[in-house]
């Protein structure tokens, strides 16, 4: 896990302004050193979406808090290949022009080692869809654990490992409507 909160503020036109010293931390423990903050600074962050579903959500609940004035909180997973990692995203109004984000730790529950999870792993052939929040994986008109995807794939017996891909699932899109 290795942080309790990670905070880091966008102007109102969705660039990275700062980012808390665990922000890079994590992004190194997760073997993606090219999230630290030198890289991510001036950046947007719709630009780290790369599923169009996915940054209009993002789009319209920052438009919602700027909008109504009142913080929204929003549970999620960030999973690694060993820990399912539960955590909620605080959005606060602006202040002085910028917009305060909180991911905070909830949880983190071991599991067996998930090549389905694992970032460093060399992916080709099919892409699949995973939920931005909840993390389950798109298969076969199911949403599922990135466990069972493993089995239904018949990824023990696969050299390849599919691409993947972010959306959202019918739950989460429940939610995040109740928020919008």
């Amino acid at each position: 896990m290795g942080f309790n909160e990670i905070t880091y503020t966008i102007d109102s036109d969705g660039k990275i302004v700062s980012t808390s010293l665990e922000w890079d931390e994590f992004a190194k423990q997760n073997h993606a050193p090219s999230l630290c903050k030198g890289a991510v600074h001036g950046q947007s962050i719709f630009d780290f979406f790369e599923s169009r579903e996915v940054r209009d959500i993002y789009r319209s609940l920052l438009e919602r808090v700027c909008r109504d004035r009142r913080t929204i909180q929003i549970p999620f997973r960030c999973d690694s290949p060993t820990e399912r990692r539960f955590y909620n995203l605080t959005i606060a109004p602006p202040v002085d022009g910028v917009i305060n984000m909180t991911v905070s730790h909830v949880q983190t529950k071991e599991r067996d080692y998930c090549s389905l999870l694992d970032v460093t792993i060399d992916r080709e052939g099919d892409l699949i869809s995973v939920c931005s929040w909840c993390k389950k994986f798109h298969i076969t008109n199911d949403w599922v654990e990135a466990e069972e995807a493993v089995g239904r794939l018949n990824l023990f017996s696969s050299a390849a490992t599919p691409r993947i891909t972010h959306s959202i699932c019918e739950d989460c899109m429940e939610s995040m409507s109740e928020l919008l």
